[in-house]
């Protein structure tokens, strides 16, 4: 199992930084894992759930990958960006894209969709079959493609999921604390890699 690479860390921090604050605090621990297992971003298929407005696929595309990207509230669309539910899916889009992805990313998303305050207030989760968006998930991945699941509520997903669907886990979690430049907290996340 591989740990994180600190120093690729600080190297991201810096070279994101440079395109944006927001970038630089809080995509730099996923372009470490993308850079780290991917090795090379140029020509690499990567798809973010929820990527809302998309800065960060910009940037990669900037790097050379080919870029995709599914939201139920996105700020654009065109035809790699589409609003969609990873969980329900068209079989016609998981035909079409079928083992397609190097690398499949999250940031905050998932967990917010199904969070526990939403439950209370209204009685019901916004993704209601974990299980299917695992599967979706794992259908989209390529053979040794790489899930990178970085959230500030940890997973929604058991260890017994993941193994369900055959994701075998590279970097355990790491907790990621974000710091202003004046080191002033700006909150956390864990961030956790697995593999198809």
């Amino acid at each position: 199992m591989k740990t994180f690479n600190e120093k690729l860390y600080n190297e991201s921090k810096r070279e994101l930084s440079k395109k944006s604050e927001f970038l630089g605090y809080y995509y730099s621990p996923t372009l470490t894992v993308l850079k780290q297992f991917l090795k090379s971003l140029k020509n690499k298929k990567i798809l973010e759930i929820g990527y809302k407005d998309a800065l960060f696929l910009d940037y990669l595309k900037d790097k050379g990958a080919n870029v995709y990207g599914i939201d139920t509230n996105p700020e654009k669309t065109n035809k790699s960006l589409i609003k969609a539910n990873i969980e329900k899916l068209s079989p016609k889009f998981l035909k079409e894209n079928k083992n397609k992805f190097h690398a499949i990313i999250e940031r905050i998303t998932l967990s917010r969709l199904y969070e526990e305050n939403y439950y209370l207030e209204t009685g019901k989760h916004r993704f209601k079959n974990k299980d299917k968006i695992l599967s979706n998930i794992y259908k989209l991945l390529k053979p040794n493609g790489v899930l990178v699941l970085q959230d500030d509520r940890g997973s929604i997903f058991t260890e017994s999921q993941f193994k369900k669907f055959k994701l075998k886990k590279i970097m355990k979690e790491i907790p990621v604390i974000f710091k202003d430049k004046k080191g002033k907290n700006l909150g956390w996340n864990v961030l956790v890699v697995y593999k198809r």
